[in-house]
């Protein structure tokens, strides 16, 4: 009976996260991203690979050629990085200095303010055991 209410449990997240969980690529936030850093990476890639296809030598050309690649690709998403948040600060600066601040607040939340809003209070229950205890008094059906 445990091992069905687990199937159907299982199935029913499932289902309910492919309807309304939306699935983004994995470079969606990184907002620095560019067609070069695709390319430095697919280059680092296939050294790894062929290193790898070497037998993983600590020594010699091959193990070079990967740690160029390495660290190129590194370096690469170290600047575009560091170039994104310059470009972000002087943004927030011109906004200041022209006095938009409505434009200056919402790019400076979107920057500095990283919480994240957790339900700390679900159906009167604070706890991880009691939620987690209030969930399974659901009938598991109800949800497909």
């Amino acid at each position: 009976m445990i091992s069905t209410y687990y199937t159907n449990l299982i199935s029913a997240l499932s289902t309910s996260a492919h309807k309304f969980i939306p699935v983004l690529k994995s470079n969606t936030f990184k907002n620095y991203w560019s067609d070069n850093l695709n390319e430095l990476k697919a280059e680092s890639i296939q050294a790894h690979n062929v290193w790898k296809g070497c037998g993983k030598p600590a020594t010699g050309w091959v193990n070079q050629i990967r740690l160029h690649c390495k660290y190129k690709y590194k370096l690469a998403i170290r600047k575009a990085d560091a170039d994104y948040s310059y470009m972000i600060d002087d943004e927030i600066s011109k906004l200041y200095l022209k006095k938009d601040f409505n434009k200056f607040w919402h790019i400076w939340k979107s920057k500095f303010n990283k919480s994240k809003n957790t339900a700390t209070c679900i159906n009167g229950f604070t706890t991880n055991d009691d939620i987690a205890n209030e969930f399974s008094r659901h009938n598991v059906y109800s949800l497909l």
